[in-house]
């Protein structure tokens, strides 16, 4: 597949009104989402901690984004990316791919509930970075592949500074406002970037809890509910009816599960119990169970 990415000044002006629209509000943010027909196709406006538009044409994306706050490859390397690909008939998830060997797995989370934590205990442990953030299904035969994408990794201060040897002054902040930074892999030697393709095996699901639990369980989900799992952790939450991509999308993802597992791992809170925890997952992928 090849994309063609270029700078623009200003973007076309909407025919009319978004066609989706996403508002996502917290105590310190607000992330707005918009999606309109152009002339020439589609336009992805961003209003965030940056603020500008993805131009989707016959020829590739177009950009124009303003000056100020987080630019735009932050943007462009998950949800602008992921809509090029779901246009392309490639969905996209909300999750980290790993390799270990010859294969590739899926870590799958919510936001703020381990997965960059445990992300990180698991690269510690010796597997490969594949992808931060995003997670491109492609279909390869009759199987699943997942590629590369940039050699970085979104990391919190203390698990940079646990996991890492790069002083936390000199790793630049994914948005200014806040104190997520952005470690390269390229140059941080401890953790390492599997730069080719990998078949994906395995897709995992998250479920960090207490640590009175005490236990860790790694069970398969019933491919009803794997399914509903994969719909509520995609790129563009509810965007793809207004796409008139729902259906086939739906269709692709049901025929994932038909042959690629999504299991939920539940775990203790608690960076003491990662290790066993990484161990378990490891066992899991390696039996192919």
């Amino acid at each position: 597949m090849a994309l063609r990415v270029w700078r623009q000044d200003q973007p076309p002006k909407p025919a009319g009104a978004p066609i989706w629209h996403k508002a996502d509000r917290g105590d310190r943010y607000q992330s707005l989402l918009s999606l309109y027909r152009t002339a020439n196709g589609l336009e992805l406006k961003v209003e965030c901690e940056g603020r500008g538009v993805f131009e989707y044409t016959p020829n590739g994306v177009g950009i124009a984004w303003e000056y100020g706050g987080t630019g735009p490859a932050h943007y462009f390397q998950t949800l602008g990316l992921s809509l090029w690909l779901e246009l392309q008939g490639v969905p996209c998830i909300h999750a980290n791919a790993l390799a270990l060997a010859d294969r590739a797995i899926g870590i799958i989370a919510p936001s703020r509930t381990g997965k960059t934590t445990l992300t990180a205990a698991l690269l510690d442990a010796g597997l490969q970075m594949m992808t931060d953030d995003m997670l491109a299904l492609h279909r390869d035969g009759s199987g699943w592949r997942a590629y590369p994408g940039w050699p970085q990794f979104r990391m919190w201060p203390d698990i940079a500074q646990k996991y890492t040897a790069l002083p936390l002054e000199h790793l630049e902040r994914v948005h200014k406002r806040f104190e997520k930074r952005i470690v390269d892999l390229e140059e941080n030697g401890q953790f390492e970037f599997c730069s080719g393709s990998r078949p994906l095996t395995q897709l995992l699901l998250l479920e960090r809890r207490e640590a009175s639990a005490g236990t860790i369980e790694i069970e398969s989900i019933p491919p009803g509910e794997a399914l509903l799992h994969l719909l509520q952790n995609s790129m563009l939450a509810d965007a793809y009816k207004a796409l008139s991509i729902e259906q086939e999308r739906m269709k692709a993802l049901a025929a994932l599960l038909s042959g690629i597992s999504l299991k939920r791992v539940r775990y203790p809170s608690g960076l003491h119990h990662l290790p066993r925890v990484c161990e378990h997952i490891m066992a899991t992928v390696e039996k192919g169970d």
